[in-house]
C-alpha cells in the first residue's frame, strides 16, 4: 500500500492481512505484529489523521458513517476477514452468573446482531461487495 496506515498495533495473527509495504507500516519481528506508520488506539483520532493527511485506517462503516456521508471520506473495498472482529464472553467455572451479566450478555448479542445487520445494509449502500 503506498499509503500509510493510522490505527493500533494489529496482534500477530493478523498481521499478514496487512502489507508490509514502509510507508503502510511494518511487521515488528520480534512479536510478529504489525505496527501502522502512524500508532494511535483512539477511533476519532485515526479518523482525524485521515481526514488531515495521506493516512488510511480501518473502522466499520457505522462508526464512519457521518464522514462517508457528508463526503469527508470515501470507502476502500476492502474484503478481508481478518478485519472482522472475534470475541468471546468469559466468568469462573463453575459459577453462575448474576441476572444483571445475563441480561449485560443478551444486551452484548442482541447489539452485535443490529451492528452486524447495519454494517450489510452500508456494504449495499456503498455499492461494496459481500464479505468472504
Amino acid at each position: 500500500m503506498a499509503y500509510p496506515i493510522t490505527g493500533p498495533i494489529v496482534p500477530a495473527r493478523e498481521a499478514g492481512s496487512f502489507a508490509a509495504d514502509a510507508t503502510a507500516g511494518s511487521i515488528d519481528t520480534q512479536t510478529g505484529e504489525f505496527v501502522p506508520a502512524i500508532v494511535t488506539d483512539d477511533l476519532d483520532m485515526a479518523l482525524r489523521i485521515v481526514m488531515s493527511s495521506d493516512a488510511v485506517t480501518a473502522v466499520t462503516l457505522t462508526s464512519a458513517e457521518p464522514l462517508i456521508e457528508s463526503d469527508q471520506l470515501v470507502v476502500l473495498d476492502v474484503r478481508d476477514n481478518a478485519l472482522r472482529t472475534n470475541y468471546g464472553l468469559i466468568w469462573l467455572q463453575g459459577r453462575s452468573l448474576a441476572p444483571a451479566s445475563s441480561t449485560l450478555i443478551g444486551e452484548i448479542i442482541q447489539t452485535d446482531a443490529e451492528l452486524d445487520s447495519r454494517e450489510k445494509w452500508l456494504r449495499e449502500r456503498y455499492a461494496l461487495g459481500p464479505l468472504p
